[in-house]
Parts: structure tokens; C-alpha cells; sequence
């Protein structure tokens, strides 16, 4: 905690004691809070289920019979989760200008120097020129950026997703106001391919994420995939320092008007 003209600059860390993690001493940190935690899950689950019922929507390798039309079962559930799909999405953005430091949208485009300057760092320790990861806490700017992509791809898959039912469904008002000019563009099967691929897309992002996550806890030491989970990241206390101190920085230069 530190104070800047009577006010006070607060990080919500260090609330667990330090432990030895082989042969350096690692600090307890709380980086995520319980809504992005929440938003998170709810984002696995729905491209899950989008992608499932997406599927048999488009190619029904079977049907439940007579009693029960599956297909359009499949298609109740596809709606009903696609908009869970864009109420997380708004979430999203809105914690991204609310959030903690962790979860604002300047994780997500390194506009600061020092995130800049992490950025190259990250992509030197990727191509294996570095031997030690950036000193970031929340996610590197290597992983802010796939993430500004997939939240670009979620946004083009809604935004097709809403063509398709107004042109299925013969909608008029805001779905016709948003797509329209996409329906004047491509051809109802043209729409379906391309919702198709950006769903391939979003998988590959997906495959990548837990590879990366993976690599994270076993090599970097940052409790990556175990932080969606309880929020707490266990990593070695010289790269939490080195992050706090940039923002204290930050915040003080914020408070300066500087």
C-alpha cells in the first residue's frame, strides 16, 4: 500500500505469506475477480454448446423419431445460449473499463511503453531468446492480443449468427438494422460457411489458449489455469514486486495528471 497526497494506492495482494516454489521465493496473488472467473466458464460452456447444436443444425446425422423433433430442440437451445453468448461478451467489456488492473482493456492493447516493451520481451522468450518470461501478473501482452482477437471473433460470429435468423426467420427491426448489409453481400449458404469457419477459428484459439495455459503452470511458474479456478496466482515474488511497482507508477502519474 502506498499513499499519493492523501490518497491511498491499494493492491489487493500479498494477503497469503510467501512460500519457496523450488528454489525461489513465490507470493500468493488475487488477479481474478469472482465476475471475470464467472464470465470465463460461461464462455467455455456456451462454445460448447453453440458448437454442438451448430453442428447437427447443419448437418443432422439423426433424427430423435416422431415424438421429439430434435431439430428443433437444437435450434431453441443454439438461440437461448447464443444470447448468453453476447450478454457474456457485453460483461466482458464492461469489467474491461471496471475491472481491477488485471482484467482492464489495456491488457488487451499494450498502449502503455512498459506493456510494449513486454510485448517484445514475450514474443523474444517465445522464439527462445529469453530465458525468463516478462514480469507481468495478469496476462502477458503476447495473450492480450489473442485474446482482443477472439473477442473480435466472437463479435464477427454474433453478428453472423443474427444475419442468419433474420434471414431465416424474415425479421425485421434491430436484426435487420444490424446485418442488413451483410445479407446484401453474401448468399444465405455463403452466411453459413462463413459462421462455420469463424467457429473453426474460435477452436483453434481455444486448442492454443490450453496449450499456452499448460505451458504457463508447468514452465513459468504462474498458476495460469488454476487461477479461473480460485483467482489466486502463485508466482515468483520478484515478478509480482516488478509489476507493483509499475503500477503504483501508474497510478500515481494518473492522480499527477501526468
Amino acid at each position: 500500500m502506498s499513499a499519493v497526497k492523501g490518497h491511498l494506492v491499494t493492491h489487493r495482494t500479498l494477503t497469503h505469506p510467501d512460500v519457496i516454489v523450488g528454489q525461489e521465493k513465490s507470493s500468493a496473488v488475487k488477479v481474478w475477480q469472482p465476475w471475470i472467473r464467472a464470465l470465463h466458464w460461461t464462455l467455455v460452456a456456451s462454445i460448447v454448446t453453440l458448437s454442438i447444436t451448430g453442428f447437427y443444425i447443419g448437418n443432422p446425422l439423426f433424427d430423435a423419431g416422431p415424438r421429439w423433433n430434435l431439430m428443433s430442440t437444437a435450434r431453441t437451445i443454439h438461440l437461448i445460449v447464443a444470447w448468453v453468448l453476447i450478454a457474456v461478451v457485453i460483461g466482458r467489456l464492461f469489467l474491461a473499463f471496471t475491472g481491477n488492473s488485471w482484467a482492464r482493456w489495456d491488457q488487451f492493447v499494450p498502449v502503455r511503453s512498459e506493456r510494449r516493451a513486454a510485448l517484445k520481451h514475450m514474443l523474444r522468450y517465445y522464439c527462445f531468446l529469453e530465458k525468463e518470461p516478462a514480469s507481468v501478473v495478469g496476462h502477458n501482452p503476447v495473450a492480450g492480443l489473442s485474446y482482443l482477437a477472439l473477442f473480435g471473433l466472437l463479435a464477427a460470429q454474433i453478428m453472423t449468427g443474427v444475419a442468419l435468423m433474420a434471414a431465416q426467420d424474415n425479421m425485421g427491426g434491430w436484426q435487420a438494422a444490424m446485418t442488413g448489409w451483410f445479407l446484401h453481400i453474401f448468399t444465405p449458404p455463403q452466411q453459413r460457411f462463413i459462421h462455420h469457419v469463424i467457429m473453426w477459428l474460435i477452436w483453434i484459439f481455444v486448442v492454443m489458449h490450453l496449450y499456452a495455459s499448460t505451458l504457463s503452470d508447468r514452465i513459468e511458474r504462474s498458476g495460469e489455469i488454476s487461477s479461473m479456478i480460485g483467482g489466486w496466482k502463485i508466482m515468483p515474488r520478484r515478478r509480482v514486486d516488478a509489476e507493483l511497482r509499475l503500477d503504483t507508477v501508474r497510478r500515481r502519474r494518473r492522480y499527477l495528471g501526468q
